[in-house]
């Protein structure tokens, strides 16, 4: 079973689109087996309620205390039920054709920790794309391994479990951590050549 892990905060429409496309490249692709879990980091808008709005099994889990990305990411996969992991944000849209590449027929990882390219698209404060780029700067022309990550990434369980998931200390960077970690017990990071997601969001 695959486990789509969405973390967001006040993320409004952009949630919905990305649950929207996790739903639509379940469809396409036929996997019968997974779940969706959504955990939320205190939003106060109407973030909730809309994903309550889509049709079908998604789990939700509000975040009452201290809140950040590594919480999330601990709190999904502490409530799922996977074999292995599909970890994004919940501003990215997922790219359909993706999962071919990385799962079998049978809905197993071809891989123990693999990730893709993703394109960041960026907006205004009044929510106006100004422009885009891709997260690895250069295109990709074949697969490689490297020892980090970012937010978007599927791993096995195992591996997960092998270093205790992400370490709460970090507010920002918890992702990059976790792929150190791992690259330290010999688990590097595939990162594919073919394009994983949107990232819909603001240049920071």
């Amino acid at each position: 079973m695959i486990g789509f892990i969405i973390i967001g905060k006040n993320e409004g429409p952009k949630l919905v689109r990305c649950i929207n496309s996790i739903i639509k490249t379940i469809d396409e692709n036929n996997i019968g087996d997974y779940e969706i879990i959504y955990v939320d980091s205190k939003s106060t808008d109407n973030s909730i309620e809309l994903v309550n709005e889509i049709e079908g099994n998604i789990k939700i889990y509000e975040i009452t205390g201290k809140a950040s990305p590594a919480i999330g990411r601990n709190v999904g996969a502490a409530e799922s039920q996977a074999d292995h992991y599909c970890f994004m944000d919940g501003d990215m849209e997922l790219v359909q054709d993706f999962l071919p590449n990385v799962i079998d027929d049978s809905g197993n990882l071809k891989y123990t920790f693999v990730s893709g390219q993703f394109e960041n698209v960026y907006y205004d404060l009044n929510n106006q794309r100004i422009g885009s780029e891709l997260y690895m700067k250069n295109v990709l022309t074949k697969d490689r391994y490297q020892p980090t990550t970012g937010g978007l990434f599927i791993l096995e369980k195992g591996l997960w479990d092998k270093v205790g998931g992400m370490d709460t200390r970090f507010k920002t960077g918890e992702d990059l951590d976790l792929g150190l970690r791992l690259a330290k017990k010999g688990h590097l990071l595939l990162r594919k050549k073919e394009l994983f997601a949107i990232h819909h969001t603001q240049h920071y």
